[in-house]
């Protein structure tokens, strides 16, 4: 299969890639890589064989011979055809050795042609995967569709098999069945399309399968490989594996009354009750892929519901068998895209909803941050690790790195079956408060019964927990504060924050402006001045707060 006319796309991927590699190095060559790039991205015309990209300002052989490298390799991924010049890595060495048999045989000697070699796939690619699939699902050879076939191999593939343009992924994992094909691994027939595995493909197939029984304990081993994240090294390494750990002791007394005073609850004994995965209706992988999630998860096995949530972006969730009431459980996740983890840092998000998924009461918080991405946060690297940390440290929040979104959903899926196979010998009480006064109420009350009734799980009723945690109900006087002085442009999150505890109220901000004899555009400057930072307050933003708040 041929190359499109221009990948231009891709050789600035590649670039960027080692543009962040340099970067986090700390290497003088990031600065070549950053002009190389933007010539690429310049250049009008359109670019397909690497010798092209040698004519371009800022690039030289040795990334020309790079790019031709990574092309190679690519297109022996992919299944297409490369350029002829793409195929010859190092013309010097040829010309080195081609004067050496001149020099030591004759001039007119021949280079004898090297025998072909079986194509073996790399682990975790897609012809590994595919080939796996079919030999360990279709032991008769009848045939499996592409559905099926992607169903079976995502777990041996670190690449996903459906493409996401709006992350840069144009091609996907199952680009390899051409491979395959024109390697006579796989043959294809009738209408839906069937893969089979050839002879041949069977002997190579069985060859991956002993390679993979000997490495299944390494298997998925490159999630945590971006350059940006890879200096975060906390115990967010073999998360599933210690989920049992994270789990609270299960109860082996006997059932006792619950000591709940004055608050509505029921409890609900073993058995009673089945366990679900909510996902928020806003939880998409991308605007034409909106059920990604929910889909992935049910052919996975994993009982899913989509709703809209008023904190984080999926729940577990109890179901009670007979009255069909809901209670949600003690896990809760957040999903992050890495270039939305930077922009929610930027402008405030990530604070702000870190401290409503603490205030849930929930003791297990997993927050996933998928590092695929649309655009370069190279320059947010800091401010992610130091985020990253602090959420592990101080929060205790579960962070989690995964590669994609397939990684994500096969995260989810051993999370699932984990608790749900957890709460098959766990009684809940479930509580139904009717009068609570705050967000930190509800946390409070949560906290004070789990610990004078140990023996169950103390969960809120789902109506409960969408009731409360909703950004608009339960707001005190101080939030509404800052969130209304958010609205003037200049005043972000941490200067907000800094007026708020100076002033409480709008009513005291109001009455120290009466009362204020000075010069009244400059009251917060001055009463801020000793505020470092980002909470400092100049005197060009006191001016403009005083014209929406001190003027009539």
């Amino acid at each position: 299969m041929e190359l499109p006319q221009d990948i231009k796309h891709l050789y600035v991927l590649w670039m960027e890639e080692e543009l962040r590699k340099q970067q986090h190095a700390g290497s003088k060559l990031a600065l070549t890589y950053m002009r190389a790039v933007q010539s690429v991205k310049q250049c009008p015309m359109m670019l397909r064989s690497p010798t092209q990209l040698g004519g371009l300002r800022f690039i030289g052989d040795k990334m020309v011979a790079m790019m031709r490298k990574k092309l190679h390799a690519y297109c022996e991924e992919h299944g297409y055809d490369p350029p002829e010049e793409a195929v010859d890595e190092d013309k010097e060495n040829r010309g080195a050795k081609r004067t050496a048999e001149k020099s030591a045989d004759g001039p007119k000697k021949r280079r004898q042609l090297k025998s072909a070699k079986r194509y073996i796939p790399q682990r975790n690619t897609g012809s590994y995967a595919i080939l796996l699939a079919l030999y360990i699902n279709d032991p008769g050879c009848d045939g499996l569709t592409k559905d099926d076939i992607i169903k079976h191999a995502s777990k041996y593939c670190t690449t996903s098999f459906t493409a996401n343009p709006s992350t840069g992924q144009f091609y996907s994992a199952w680009g390899s069945i051409k491979t395959l094909e024109k390697n006579e691994y796989v043959q294809s027939h009738g209408r839906p399309v069937y893969y089979f595995l050839t002879e041949t493909g069977l002997e190579v197939a069985q060859i991956l399968k002993k390679v993979e029984d000997e490495q299944k304990d390494d298997s998925q081993s490159g999630a945590d490989s971006s350059p940006i994240l890879q200096r975060v090294q906390h115990e967010d390494a073999g998360l599933v594996e210690r989920i049992d750990t994270w789990l609270p002791p299960m109860s082996r007394a006997a059932a006792k009354p619950a000591n709940v005073q004055n608050v509505a609850h029921e409890i609900w004994p073993i058995g009673s009750y089945s366990v679900e995965l909510v996902l928020d209706n806003r939880e998409v992988r991308s605007r034409e892929q909106r059920d990604f999630f929910s889909d992935q998860l049910t052919s996975h096995g994993v009982s899913t519901s989509v709703r809209a949530l008023t904190v984080g972006d999926g729940v577990w969730v109890a179901r009670h068998n007979e009255s069909g009431k809901e209670a949600v459980l003690d896990f809760i996740f957040e999903r992050k895209r890495l270039d939305d983890f930077a922009a929610s840092i930027k402008d405030g998000r990530y604070f702000e909803q870190k401290s409503r998924l603490k205030r849930t009461g929930i003791n297990t918080i997993f927050y996933i941050v998928e590092e695929q991405m649309s655009s370069d946060v190279s320059r947010f690297s800091e401010a992610i690790q130091t985020c990253i940390s602090t959420s592990i440290t101080n929060s205790r929040f579960h962070v989690k790195r995964t590669k994609d979104s397939d990684s994500t959903v096969q995260l989810l899926t051993t999370l699932s079956k984990k608790i749900i196979k957890y709460y098959r010998q766990q009684p809940l009480l479930v509580l139904q408060p009717r009068d609570l006064k705050s967000q930190q109420e509800y946390a409070q009350l949560l906290q004070q019964v789990s610990k004078e009734n140990v023996h169950l799980q103390c969960v809120y009723s789902f109506h409960t927990f969408q009731s409360l945690l909703s950004k608009s109900n339960m707001v005190s006087v101080g939030e509404m504060f800052i969130k209304m002085l958010m609205t003037i442009k200049g005043v972000s999150l941490d200067k907000a924050l800094a007026i708020q505890l100076h002033y409480k109220t709008p009513k005291n901000l109001l009455d120290s402006f009466e009362k204020c004899t000075t010069d009244k555009s400059r009251m917060i400057h001055d009463a801020l001045k000793d505020h470092v930072g980002n909470r400092k307050i100049g005197s060009a933003l006191s001016a403009k707060i005083y014209q929406v708040w001190g003027t009539q």
